[in-house]
């Protein structure tokens, strides 16, 4: 019986342990900085970021996306015609 006590003991700390611990990197991540080649790529400026901001990335990432697979398919086609 104390063995069973002790391992639901363990099992609720260290699920309660994995919760801050993933709950504290998301939050350390939230916290960095954009990058400068980021912000030059996507023409937001670091000082007037804001929610409205985030619409950008999807498209931004879909357009970059887009690009380097047809650089890829053209440059396959090149080298095996």
């Amino acid at each position: 019986m104390v063995s069973i006590f002790i391992l639901v003991f363990a099992v609720i700390a260290l699920v309660r342990f994995g919760i801050s611990q993933w709950r504290a990197i998301w939050m350390s991540a939230a916290n960095q900085p954009l990058s400068e080649s980021l912000q030059l790529a996507s023409g937001i400026d670091e000082a007037s970021i804001g929610a409205g901001d985030f619409g950008t990335f999807p498209h931004w990432r879909r357009a970059k996306c887009r690009s380097a697979r047809a650089m890829r398919q053209s440059f396959l086609t090149r080298v095996f015609p």
